[in-house]
């Protein structure tokens, strides 16, 4: 039932036009009713664009009390509105305000209540709050005549769905009595098949994957089957039967069902070479070991970013799930990249995950002249960089504080805090080219160690946009001189980042003369403190240098003024160079045979001999599909020896992407 206005706001008036009038009397405004009526049609059709300027309309009204019921209902549609459009702050506000005065108002308001609290509880589900999102749910439920919402049940049982106590599946059972009292017809159809699809992946986290299997095909059964039809919810169906069937060792069926969701049949898959693609760490303390997998669903945005992102499978209770779609949410790729992949495949893209035992990741050359502009920058925030924000949100958050201070007049802190947001921002952009051009002025008057700073960032951010643009002749040489201008060389930090910055991609059997008086360079540098990682990355390197052309003795003595026991080596962000990765052979067959294209980030140790120890799948996409393959092809990898006096780790937690290409489909 829809609240009528017009029974809500005293007096109801009632004009009866005469004849004469009603030839002469222009036609009369939309009553209070007719717009409330008009624009809720519209939300319940999804147009809330055209809904929005009514409810404004409503709400400014003079005859709309403010505090009063009507008011409320307004208050509540246009906030749902607003959540639906994507201001989600805004909109929740007004979800909240509306709320209790809608389900203060007694039985018949019911329905419009639980459309608010349905709302709530699906923003607490995005943001992974378990316990909100299951007591918004269970509000909806406890509502005058709403306990046989099947959305409701549904929805609390995918919140519980990971809690292992049975209690979801419970919930579904109740869902499926319900449906099964509608009469035949598409509307029950259709809800049997989105009950038995959640049911399906509850039974797939408590293990029971035969009951799983048959429950998906039935929700498969009852969408149509295995049609040429491709919808959203037509993959994500078929991904879960896929998926089950595999999980019950039915891999014929499960490759079958997984061809009918395009995945892995893309020309290009460019969202393997993500800016920002982390996974969680291993954590003993909410149960999340190197053992344990995930599937996580998630969209891509136009801009790069992740819109949503769900855990659809996980033996691990509901902190693991959190950790793993937190983990994808905060994924990032480049724009230019996005665009090649079609719009339809961001919409729905499913990847296997597991946890790293990096512990953060080996730090980056650049690490620690990174961390020095961002303790800079850090009084001068303003808590613009908040928790839990994504890396493009901080860069965007920077850039606004950083105008903030340059319209108050301080311009070297604006200059600090631009500087600041390029060093979070994941995406590479020409609008970087202007944004470290317009610091550089900024910080004119600073002192060196910023304008060296802001200089060093302006030929790293030249150097990436030319990787971009396709660029690969001469990008080494361009970095190393522009590390000996005066604008950089005269601060250690800022130079020495830079030199490293221009060996990092080498992949020359041998360094040139250039390249190892650089490495000289750095080591020596009497600027940088003994324990710079900068010096240490360069001993390392040309102790390895010294040890592979016989020297040991020099090989030692270097390595010695790394300062640093065998095991913290490990831990320093010089990675070896990859010398040998594998070979088409190591091709799946069974993915071959069925043309399916994919890739696999692979995470392992380098010995001191460059061979890698016990490689392990941390993503892979499709799930399921190549991950025995690409742990067979890791192994085989070969990298550049290292020195190590006991010829133990030379690098811990290394993560390499394998990407599976049939020739012929290019």
């Amino acid at each position: 039932m829809r609240a009528r206005l017009c029974d809500l706001i005293p007096p109801c008036l009632v004009l009866i036009a005469s004849p004469a009038m009603a030839e002469t009397t222009p036609p009369a405004a939309p009553t209070l009713q007719a717009d409330f009526d008009a624009a809720s049609a519209a939300v319940d059709q999804g147009h809330c664009t055209e809904a929005e300027p009514i409810f404004a309309r409503l709400a400014a009204d003079p005859r709309v009390k403010p505090g009063s019921l009507p008011a409320a209902m307004i208050t509540l549609r246009r906030g749902l509105c607003r959540i639906a459009t994507g201001d989600v702050a805004q909109g929740e506000a007004w979800v909240r305000a509306g709320l209790p005065v809608v389900e203060a108002a007694g039985p018949t308001m019911a329905p419009d209540a639980a459309l608010g609290w349905l709302a709530l509880a699906r923003l607490e589900m995005s943001r992974y709050d378990h316990d909100d999102a299951a007591a918004a749910y269970r509000h909806v439920l406890a509502l005058p005549g709403q306990g046989d919402r099947v959305d409701a049940l549904t929805g609390l049982a995918m919140v519980t769905g990971f809690d292992g106590d049975g209690a979801a599946l419970a919930l579904t059972d109740r869902a499926q009595a319900i449906v099964d009292a509608v009469p035949n017809g598409h509307a029950r159809t259709r809800s049997e098949a989105g009950v038995r699809t959640v049911r399906a992946r509850i039974l797939m986290n408590m293990g029971r994957y035969d009951d799983a299997a048959k429950e998906a095909e039935k929700a498969l059964t009852l969408s149509g089957g295995l049609t040429t039809r491709v919808t959203l919810n037509d993959v994500s169906l078929r991904s879960d039967a896929a998926q089950a069937a595999l999980l019950a060792g039915r891999r014929d069926r499960a490759r079958e069902l997984l061809a009918f969701t395009g995945a892995g049949r893309i020309a290009e898959s460019p969202f393997a070479s993500a800016r920002v693609m982390r996974v969680p760490d291993c954590d003993e303390e909410i149960g999340l070991r190197p053992d344990d997998s995930a599937v996580v669903e998630f969209t891509i945005r136009d801009d790069g970013s992740v819109g949503n992102a769900q855990t659809v499978f996980t033996r691990g209770n509901y902190a693991i799930a959190r950790a793993f779609a937190q983990a994808v949410r905060g994924w990032v790729w480049q724009p230019e990249s996005v665009a090649r992949l079609p719009p339809f495949y961001r919409a729905l893209i499913r990847v296997e995950l597991h946890c790293t035992r990096s512990g953060g990741g080996l730090p980056g050359v650049a690490t620690p002249f990174f961390k020095r502009i961002r303790q800079w920058a850090a009084p001068l925030t303003d808590n613009a960089r908040q928790p839990g924000m994504t890396a493009l949100g901080a860069a965007d958050a920077l850039r606004q504080r950083a105008g903030a201070l340059e319209s108050a007049g301080d311009r070297i802190g604006a200059g600090t805090v631009l500087l600041a947001a390029l060093t979070v921002d994941p995406v590479i952009r020409p609008g970087q080219q202007t944004d470290i051009d317009h610091a550089i002025a900024l910080l004119a008057d600073a002192d060196m160690p910023r304008r060296a700073s802001a200089a060093a960032m302006r030929a790293m951010i030249l150097d990436h946009l030319a990787g971009l643009r396709g660029q690969s002749d001469g990008r080494e040489v361009s970095l190393l001189d522009a590390a000996d201008t005066p604008a950089i060389a005269g601060d250690a930090l800022a130079q020495g980042t830079v030199r490293l910055e221009a060996l990092r991609d080498h992949w020359r059997h041998r360094y040139s003369p250039r390249e190892i008086a650089v490495l000289h360079q750095i080591a020596d540098d009497a600027r940088l403190d003994g324990a710079s990682p900068l010096r240490q990355v360069a001993l390392l390197r040309l102790a390895g240098l010294a040890a592979s052309d016989g020297h040991l003795d020099e090989a030692q003595a270097l390595f010695g003024r790394t300062g640093l026991a065998e095991e913290q080596c490990a831990l320093v962000g010089d990675i070896p160079r990859l010398r040998y990765g594998g070979s088409d052979n190591d091709y799946p067959v069974d993915a071959l045979r069925m043309g399916f294209e994919g890739w696999v980030r692979e995470e392992f140790d380098i010995a001191a001999n460059g061979h890698p120890v016990a490689p392990r799948t941390i993503i892979a996409y499709p799930p399921f599909v190549f991950v025995d393959g690409a742990t067979a092809m890791a192994r085989d990898f070969r990298y550049d020896a290292s020195f190590r006096p006991s010829g133990k780790l030379a690098c811990s937690a290394r993560a390499e992407t394998i990407n599976f290409h049939i020739p012929s489909n290019h």
